[in-house]
């Protein structure tokens, strides 16, 4: 989809634009209808082109596409994710099964360098979170987030987007709960996540996320999200690589249950808490295309530590059985 080939010079120009900061995206008349809406349109209100109707990401991107017209506009329905027994494929068996300190989820590649991922688009449910048993970290944290490259060793640079959700304990011991949505442009030296005011945008337990990146080929990268409990949606990001080099290649495509690096403590190791299963749902595309790919076939990331005597013990993994257009993340109580 990315392909600029398709995009005009009047368009190129006012997306570079609006990358600068020197111009908004355009707000949805009147008679707004997602369902109308051209590619040169969609860009222009900041929003990913639209997929093929039939495919399955289309209800995602109609969602996402419904709540740009006012501000707690309710989205249309689509699959929902509802139950916790749904996990990743038994096709998936046939991937590369990975360990990561701090990744659990899955990952697709690009097929062909010169055709990279372009958009990707998600959706999940915001986990329930508790302290550990018998844990005495002040923080826990997990963060939950879509996102292109950044897996591969040779990866410059990882646009993400996604959800955390965090607890953190003071002296007396009170637990204090927050998820918030945030962005983020990861590279060598990035400066941490884009957070977004929970006045402003507010995520609770529960809450159906959506969520979306598309690539624009020397312009930038696009993050949209909605609630679609709430209806409520952040405004919609254009972010240019924070250096030209830097621009994302779209090799890869991963949905990611985290245990964020910030949060570290040495006493414990790890500070992820005990999340409930996390499923996403989850499909990119191959620039230039209008039908997606999901996670089948992916590498499966499953987040470990080391143990007492050097025992290296799982924190969290995804869950190899039923639905194949899920990924479902459990926690496995270390």
């Amino acid at each position: 989809m990315a392909d600029d080939s398709l995009l005009d010079n009047g368009l190129l120009t006012f997306l570079a634009e609006v990358a600068a900061g020197h111009r908004r995206f355009e707000e949805p008349g009147e008679n707004y209808d997602p369902l109308a809406l051209s590619r040169t349109a969609s860009l222009r209100l900041g929003l990913p082109p639209p997929p093929d109707r039939k495919d399955p990401a289309f209800p995602l991107w109609n969602a996402l596409a419904s709540s740009r017209s006012h501000p707690g506009a309710q989205v249309p329905p689509f699959a929902t994710i509802d139950t916790p027994t749904t996990g990743y494929n038994r096709l998936g068996l046939k991937g590369h099964m990975e360990t990561s300190r701090n990744w659990s989820g899955a990952v697709i590649s690009s097929p062909y360098r010169r055709r990279p991922f372009d958009f990707l688009i998600a959706a999940w449910e915001v986990p329930d979170f508790r302290k550990p048993s018998g844990k005495s970290a002040k923080a826990y944290a997990c963060s939950t987030w879509i996102g292109f490259d950044g897996h591969r060793r040779v990866s410059r640079s990882l646009p993400q987007l996604g959800t955390v959700q965090q607890i953190t304990l003071d002296e007396a011991g009170k637990e204090t709960s927050i998820v918030k949505a945030w962005w983020q442009w990861w590279w060598k030296y990035t400066d941490g996540p884009h957070e977004y005011d929970p006045a402003r945008f507010a995520v609770s337990v529960g809450d159906k996320i959506i969520a979306s990146l598309f690539i624009i080929p020397r312009i930038g990268v696009l993050f949209n999200m909605t609630n679609v409990n709430t209806g409520g949606r952040i405004d919609s990001v254009l972010v240019a690589a924070p250096r030209p080099e830097l621009e994302p290649r779209g090799l890869d495509a991963e949905c990611v249950l985290e245990r964020p690096k910030p949060f570290n403590d040495p006493t414990t190791n790890f500070v992820v808490p005990n999340f409930d299963p996390t499923a996403f749902q989850c499909y990119a595309f191959l620039s230039g295309a209008t039908t997606s790919r999901d996670m089948r076939g992916g590498r499966v990331l499953r987040m470990v530590h080391l143990g007492w005597g050097g025992q290296m013990e799982t924190i969290a993994a995804p869950i190899r059985e039923g639905d194949r257009h899920f990924v479902t993340v459990r926690y496995c109580g270390v």
